[in-house]
């Protein structure tokens, strides 16, 4: 019997079984070993867009919202 081992290396930027997964880490967001995109420290939101230091860290008790300052943050 023949037995072999097969290891896949998934090209930059890939990852997952069939390496069909696309994640790029930048200086807002990183990826884990998984292509699982997670905000750096100081970014939050959608894509990572919304620096943190722009929100007031304070939720609205009537509607659950994040309020901003100065601008329309919800």
């Amino acid at each position: 019997d023949l037995i072999a081992n097969v290891t896949l290396h998934c090209q930059r930027h890939y990852f997952g079984a069939s390496c069909s997964t696309r994640c790029v880490s930048s200086d807002r967001q990183s990826c884990d070993s998984v292509g699982r995109p997670s905000c750096r420290e100081g970014w939050t939101g959608e894509e990572c867009r919304s620096r943190e230091s722009d929100c007031v860290k304070s939720i609205s008790s009537s509607t659950g919202e994040i309020v901003g300052t100065g601008q329309s943050w919800r």
